[in-house]
């Protein structure tokens, strides 16, 4: 867990899609597009056909970037706050640092395949050992391989945690100064968060965090090849879906990552189902003023659960081992509930369930859970499914190796300038910077920043002044929209900022808000804490159905001098552009 949190850190610190919390996508051309979407089917395929009939995404990321995703035909959309944390996850697993330099001075050879490596690495193991994976070499030892050009492009091993920090870059008096309530709401994870920020909601997806804690402790002191583990991902039928993730190293900052359902993964949404409605309808906790429920709402309620609780029992009756055991604990911890009157309590005006009832309820719950843990938390394939996959993840990094190998120098490039600011110049004079964020979708466009890692003694780096200006900026203006503000513009010494949020119809048309837009306290603006923004979308827009609303968010960065009215028609301006480059279209096609 240390790990990921330290990742975070140093991600959120030098990412703009970390910072704002929102999938940056790669932009690269048609031709390579076309190839990496055919490229991920057939690997998917292939994944499916070695036996793992639950494969329903593949992925391809580029350092923080996805540069390609696939998912089969009945699988669940894959949200942007899972994208998010299985990239947080595969830079953990395998971090990369190198500068566009170094990257392009770096000759790539094809990866050995995993069985190959297995062979050769066999010898040197002892006979007890059985884990699949490369041993580190010590540090002679590589430098002996790369002087005799022996030297594989596999990942090198993970480093420690001390490579993963937030550098601290004094502020200028006349700066863009954070105020002293931003401090105090946005902080750095090395120091002791403030209470506000110290617990997510409850009913929230921990994405992935706590479920690979101990997998990523266990193999990130290894450099491997081949990880799987458990996540739990986020589908309109369950908030804690299980699934498999598989990572293979494809190039230096190229992951393949193929995620996959776990067997029995419907029991999971019962199981949550139940346990959110002992949550949300206060049955353990008490009604709230002592009041009983109208029409019928609490006779609903415990028809609502029992359908929950008939689903998991009927679905559990056949399983054998412990799992029989948690199946009789479970039917006769219901028998309790339903004797122990939940139904007259749901009904009557009572403000706390009668003790009986209470303990019922409680031992309830906690075989509910003691079955996910069972279910999911434990889960391990057979050995023999673990090994042919092992396998079909060999022939599947070969295959994805050998199609993409080709566009290595360009795809280095690309990582890490995506978006130049030179594309813009010339339409909107006096523009410094941006940051697009579509809500709808959570994905960002905006232009790289490259700082430069070793500056040479005496030189000034703008690059490094510009992201500690942009850093200032985001945090301030979440700062703003906490407060309910959802427009400003702000001139500060040399430079003017300038933050919008907008709702729009599906159609493109502007909305404005049915209600106003109120202050907030709790965690600040992003989607990995909570979906802050489809929460602000529900509050303004109550009549509306989700998803009928779309958000956006533009940030801009001028030169100082450009007047507020220009600073108004460029933001303008520049939204119609980006929305219409996006390559996603919200409004619909006219066939006539």
């Amino acid at each position: 867990m240390s790990r990921l949190i330290n990742t975070w850190a140093h991600l959120a610190s030098t990412e703009q899609s970390f910072l704002v919390e929102a999938v940056e996508r790669l932009n690269v051309n048609q031709a390579l597009n076309e190839t990496c979407i055919n490229m991920l089917e057939q690997a998917l395929s292939k994944v499916r056909s070695g036996g793992d009939k639950h494969a329903v995404h593949a992925l391809l990321l580029v350092n923080t970037k996805l540069l390609a995703l696939y998912s089969s035909r009945n699988a669940c959309e894959l949200q942007a706050a899972d994208i998010l944390a299985i990239t947080l996850v595969v830079r953990t697993l395998f971090p990369t640092g190198d500068s566009l330099e170094e990257l392009l001075s770096f000759t790539h050879t094809p990866s050995t395949p995993l069985s190959v490596r297995r062979v050769t690495t066999e010898r040197s193991l002892t006979p007890s050992s059985t884990e699949y994976y490369s041993p580190s070499s010590s540090v002679e030892e590589t430098e002996q391989e790369k002087s005799e050009g022996q030297g594989d492009s596999s990942p090198l091993p993970v480093p420690s945690r001390d490579m993963f920090h937030t550098p601290i870059i004094p502020h200028e008096q006349d700066s863009f100064h954070t105020p002293a309530a931003v401090q105090d709401s946005f902080y750095t994870p090395h120091q002791p968060a403030p209470a506000s920020h110290r617990a997510p909601q409850p009913e929230q997806n921990p994405l992935l965090l706590s479920a690979c804690e101990e997998a990523v402790d266990e193999t990130a002191e290894r450099s491997q090849e081949y990880f799987h583990m458990p996540a739990f991902l986020q589908t309109p039928l369950c908030t804690h879906s299980p699934h498999l993730l598989h990572c293979v190293p494809i190039m230096p900052g190229t992951v393949l990552v193929i995620v996959s359902e776990v067997p029995k993964s419907h029991l999971a949404g019962h199981i949550c189902q139940c346990l959110l409605t002992l949550v949300t309808t206060e049955m353990m906790q008490g009604k709230k003023g002592g009041s009983a429920r109208e029409g019928g709402q609490g006779r609903n309620l415990v028809e609502v659960l029992e359908g929950n609780v008939k689903r998991v029992l009927d679905a559990t009756r056949k399983m054998k081992g412990g799992l029989e055991r948690v199946h009789k604990d479970l039917v006769n911890r219901w028998d309790l509930v339903r004797k122990g009157g939940l139904l007259e309590y749901m009904d009557s005006a009572a403000a706390n369930p009668p003790p009986r009832l209470e303990t019922a309820l409680s031992e309830f719950t906690r075989t509910l859970k003691v079955l996910f843990r069972l279910l999911f938390l434990t889960y391990k394939p057979p050995q023999a499914a673990e090994d042919k996959q092992r396998e079909t993840m060999d022939t599947v990094q070969e295959l994805v190796s050998k199609k993409i190998c080709d566009y290595k120098d360009y795809l280095s490039v690309k990582a890490q300038r995506n978006v130049t600011m030179t594309t813009y110049l010339e339409d909107f004079p006096g523009l410094i910077h941006f940051l697009y964020i579509d809500r709808s979708m959570d994905l960002v466009i905006a232009p790289a920043i490259n700082v430069t890692t070793h500056p040479e003694p005496g030189s000034f780096d703008h690059t490094a002044v510009l992201k500690v200006k942009v850093w200032e900026m985001v945090r301030r203006w979440q700062h703003y929209l906490q407060n309910s503000f959802t427009s400003s513009v702000v001139r500060d010494g040399d430079f003017c900022y300038s933050y919008f949020l907008w709702f729009e119809d599906p159609s493109g048309n502007p909305l404005s808000p049915q209600q106003p837009v109120k202050q907030v306290q709790g965690a600040p603006p992003g989607i990995l804490a909570g979906h802050y923004y489809r929460d602000l979308c529900a509050r303004c827009f109550p009549t509306m159905p989700v998803g009928a609303v779309n958000c956006y968010e533009l940030m801009c960065m001028h030169v100082g001098v450009v007047p507020a009215e220009f600073v108004a028609s460029h933001c303008r301006k520049l939204a119609a552009m980006l929305w219409e480059t996006s390559g996603e279209a919200h409004s619909p096609i006219s066939l006539l």
